[in-house]
């Protein structure tokens, strides 16, 4: 019996799970960018995010585990910031691209003009990944360590 991935804006009930997928990653990878906070501060950002009009967070489950997390940021009326963040041992299986196109299609749906995201200059994977999507880098923002990158939506 196959597992499908399910792709799906994060509730209150997932902090805990949330929590641990962040404190996974970051025993993988030093590209995570997202805060970690505690269950209680979880639950109420992912609750904040359940009523945003022009923000979501989704997780990215296969079966009742959560594998990934994106989030999409509105910073200002026309433009939002993502990020994304998936466990180790699930990478190049096309979860990221499945939670970066769901993440487009709800900026899309909620009228964001422009998408901007930080990623690790040498994060070469995750590059790859959002120049698939048309992201480009922006070379005032970037510095040694991280780029910029940007995209238009129509």
């Amino acid at each position: 019996m196959e597992v499908e991935l399910t792709i799906r804006q994060a509730l209150p009930d997932d902090a805990w799970a949330v929590v641990d997928l962040l404190k996974q990653v970051r025993r993988e990878t030093d590209y995570v960018i997202m805060e970690l906070l505690s269950v209680e501060q979880q639950a109420r950002l992912l609750e904040q995010y359940a009523y945003s009009s022009n923000s979501i967070m989704l997780v990215a489950e296969l079966g009742e585990q959560i594998i990934g997390l994106a989030n999409l940021i509105a910073v200002s009326e026309c433009e939002s910031e993502l990020g994304v963040c998936i466990r180790q041992a699930y990478w190049g299986h096309g979860i990221g691209k499945a939670i970066v196109a769901a993440l487009i299609e709800f900026a899309e749906e909620v009228g964001t003009e422009h998408l901007v995201l930080e990623v690790a200059r040498d994060n070469e994977r995750a590059i790859h990944l959002y120049r698939q999507f048309d992201f480009v880098e922006q070379q005032a923002n970037s510095t040694a360590d991280t780029i910029w990158m940007s995209r238009k939506l129509s």
